[in-house]
């Protein structure tokens, strides 16, 4: 072949990929794009991206086959970068794994030299160390060793425990401890923020009654030499739980207080008003083991406690709710210390509840319960009346016909006058009521 041929057949050669094809019809030459088909890329692109992020693959998947189908390039590298950078940020490791991997196929190198990938990796380590999420801050903290990507550990470790210790997650609390001294992190515990996390959660353990909890957040404190105020984080959970009548809770508070040589101030008006809020929870809810407790206490402690007020007030709303047992101990609790007690009013005031929800039967015990304790009711007055026309009409709301009967004879017997007018209207509509479920049959 001669030189003049040879130039002509290097002259026909494509300089894009170096064959011979007609011009305009290169296999690497990106053609170009309508406008639709540029909106239509676009839009691939975001949804390519949004996928990786979600670490949805069967989409991905979709969203490559449409594109080849339709001759629409794609750029796989800045979808696979920007997925990388979204889920490192939010510390979603398993997502991470799978954009890696997915790149890896494709033979796309990502760059984790990139400010974006550092940042990310910054943020998603801090988010999952204060999430409490070790693990996945461990394979953070390993991909950044391998990539060799710069971390600020004990930054994140330093927020990660004070996030966790704020939140009382005392188990992650050990957790970031042991991953900073594996990692020769020093924490600084004598940051106030620290100080102030481990104050607001001992006194938040305390007041809940989670002394175990509040046992492990002193011993850190003294192993870290962290100053806790302790005399007040006992007297506040004090407070808290003798004004929820959390009996229990409060003997174990006072036994931490001794072990700890704190001197508890019971004189404290505080203190007082909890001591009778508490007793009061507890004969309103029939616990009198301890509502005794409480007394017992108080007496010890010098409280004074106004008894006859709390032991009515749970007298009254023992017998409203129709628990005559408690009721009973109430009153043989008030004998023993010499308490009076009104129980004509207390039986009134349960006998117009119960009638007004429709409770015949505790009516029934309430009525038998005054007769043998010689109390006299009062069936005339405009309240009972009422409560009587009330509990009539919601027994029949509820279809309950026996009851229903049982309060008209009640009323027949006290000789109370009832509306028997606007019961008419609750029959019809229970009538309708009852014939449309009928027809659905």
């Amino acid at each position: 072949m001669s030189k003049n041929e040879q130039n002509k057949q290097i002259e026909g050669r494509c300089p894009i990929c170096g064959g011979f094809h007609p011009p305009g019809a290169c296999p690497k030459e990106e053609r170009v794009l309508s406008p639709e088909e540029k909106k239509e890329q676009e839009e691939l692109q975001k949804e390519l991206e949004n996928y990786l992020s979600e670490g949805w693959i069967f989409g991905v998947k979709i969203i490559i086959a449409l594109a080849k189908e339709k001759k629409i390039p794609l750029d796989f590298t800045s979808a696979c970068q920007k997925g990388l950078e979204n889920c490192l940020s939010e510390g979603r490791i398993s997502v991470v794994k799978i954009i890696i991997a997915l790149a890896e196929k494709k033979n796309i190198r990502l760059d984790f030299s990139k400010p974006e990938i550092v940042s990310a990796c910054q943020k998603g380590l801090e988010k999952r160390l204060s999430g409490g999420w070790i693990s996945d801050a461990e394979i953070i903290i390993a991909l950044a060793e391998e990539e060799n990507i710069p971390l600020d550990l004990t930054s994140a470790c330093q927020k990660g425990l004070e996030n966790c210790l704020s939140e009382g997650r005392i188990s992650d609390v050990e957790e970031i401890i042991a991953l900073a001294e594996k990692k020769n992190i020093r924490l600084d515990f004598s940051k106030p923020e620290i100080v102030s996390a481990c104050q607001k959660e001992l006194e938040k353990c305390l007041s809940r009654g989670w002394i175990s909890d509040a046992e492990i957040i002193i011993a850190l404190a003294k192993e870290k030499n962290i100053h806790l105020d302790l005399t007040s984080a006992c007297q506040k959970g004090l407070e808290n739980c003798l004004s929820e009548g959390e009996i229990s809770d409060v003997e174990e508070i006072i036994a931490l207080a001794e072990e700890e040589k704190i001197r508890l101030d019971f004189s404290k008006p505080e203190i007082v008003s909890a001591c009778q809020k508490g007793l009061e929870k507890c004969l309103s809810r029939g616990k009198i083991s301890d509502a005794e407790k409480i007394i017992a206490l108080a007496e010890e402690e010098n409280i004074h406690l106004d008894l006859t007020s709390a032991c009515q007030k749970g007298l009254e709303k023992r017998l409203s709710g129709g628990w005559i047992s408690d009721a009973e101990i109430i009153i043989a609790l008030a004998e023993e210390e010499n308490i009076p007690l009104d129980l004509t009013s207390a039986c009134q005031k349960g006998l117009e509840n119960c009638l007004s929800e429709g409770r015949i039967s505790d009516v029934e015990e309430i009525i038998a319960f005054a007769e043998e304790e010689n109390i006299p009711l009062d069936f005339s007055k405009p309240e009972i009346v009422s409560a009587c026309q009330k509990g009539l009409e919601k027994c029949l709301s509820r279809g309950g016909i026996s009851d229903v009967e049982k309060i008209i004879a009640l009323a027949e017997k006290k000789k109370i006058r009832l509306d028997f007018s606007l019961l008419k209207e609750i029959i019809r509509k229970l009538l309708i009521q009852r014939r449309d479920f009928l027809d659905s049959l």
